[in-house]
């Protein structure tokens, strides 16, 4: 076989295995998350408080059911803690593709003087990966196995600090959620008058 036919032959061989691992991925990935049993996120939910300096975001799909079938869940709850209490987000994007999702957050802090152009607040953006079961939160990667809960805080310089909580929570609810972060952090004033 000449050079140019066995370039042709790789390029071609290539192009078959790069057409069949592109065919056959979406079909492998989901039979994964059955075996699994990991959410496939469906979408997200924010709960916002008017009077305290935090929101709450979760992000809910199925699962496959051990008996068969499926069943709501959610992926993870975020109790996000602002150093003030915060007007409705100014931004924020959802989405993903059956198998990741993304939330995308920006808060930003009332300012009394319009012209100093000095927006602070808070960027967050959190990704789920239901083949991995992770989240990513500012570049950091946790696994959901470790738990689903997390604590994001941010301090007076907005820098965020995530805490992952050792429990999971399945249930989609914002009445449930609450009642799983007060018993998480029964030390945590602002958690218990939620």
């Amino acid at each position: 076989m000449t050079n140019k036919g066995k370039l042709t032959f790789g390029f071609g061989s290539a192009l078959l295995i790069v057409f069949a691992f592109t065919l056959y991925l979406p079909a492998a990935k989901k039979r994964w998350l059955r075996h699994t049993g990991a959410v496939i996120p469906g979408g997200s939910s924010t709960m916002r408080y008017w009077d305290k300096p935090c929101t709450i975001l979760s992000v809910t799909g199925e699962r496959w059911a051990p008996g068969g079938g499926t069943e709501e869940a959610a992926a993870y709850h975020a109790l996000v803690v602002f150093p003030i209490v915060m007007p409705g987000a100014d931004y924020f994007l959802s989405g993903g593709d059956g198998f990741t999702h993304t939330d995308i957050q920006k808060w930003r802090e009332p300012v009394n003087d319009q012209t100093s152009g000095d927006l602070r607040g808070a960027d967050l953006a959190v990704v789920y990966d239901a083949v991995w079961q992770t989240i990513t939160v500012e570049s950091k990667t946790y696994r959901l196995a470790k738990g689903n809960l997390f604590v994001i805080r941010y301090d007076q310089d907005w820098r965020p600090t995530v805490t992952q909580l050792n429990q999971t929570l399945n249930q989609i609810g914002f009445d449930s959620e609450v009642k799983a972060f007060k018993a998480l952090l029964p030390n945590d004033k602002l958690v218990q008058q939620l």
